[in-house]
């Protein structure tokens, strides 16, 4: 406004004064809404064709073989801590605090070994103990340096040491 002639911007504050007191004030024309219970349909309905078309869910209904099951489900874990750990770096990168999505990657990391760990002692994998030591290594290793990048030096110790309590169960250490 203050680029415009004086003449053009004695005009437009003359179009929006109504004299002595108050200005008016502009309304941006309201903008078009659904009715709150078409919105909750069809949320409801794009919800329900998501969840029926997730893998995990289709498997649980279709599938009878319990190692195949239990594959889709550490694989779709596995594919939601990575997306958190995207999450988490776009966070950081942003100048956002990512130690609460740390937090939830951790969490899918556990309940992903737990999944493995469990498959294992149930003999549902062909697998060799030798690969399950080295895959919980590599899982207490990733889980430790995500715990040392984002929490003081002291509760990351003391969550490692109980992390490794808690999973000392699946190697018998």
């Amino acid at each position: 406004m203050h680029e415009l002639p004086s003449r053009e911007r004695t005009r437009i504050r003359a179009a929006f004064s109504k004299g002595k007191g108050r200005s008016k004030t502009i309304a941006m024309a309201p903008v078009p809404t659904i009715d709150a219970a078409d919105y909750h349909r069809v949320i409801e309905e794009a919800r329900r064709l998501h969840v029926d078309g997730d893998v995990v869910v289709t498997a649980q209904a279709n599938e009878s073989d319990l190692t195949v099951r239990l594959q889709l489900i550490e694989q779709s874990l596995a594919r939601e801590a990575a997306g958190l750990l995207f999450d988490r770096r776009q966070a950081e990168k942003e100048g956002r605090d990512g130690a609460q999505l740390a937090g939830r990657r951790i969490d899918a990391l556990i309940k992903l070994s737990s999944v493995v760990m469990e498959r294992c002692h149930l003999g549902l994998t062909g697998g060799n103990p030798e690969h399950m030591r080295i895959a919980e290594d590599l899982f207490i290793s990733t889980v430790q340096l995500v715990a040392t990048e984002t929490l003081p030096s002291d509760r990351a110790d003391s969550f490692m040491k109980a992390l490794q309590e808690e999973t000392a169960w699946s190697s018998g250490r």
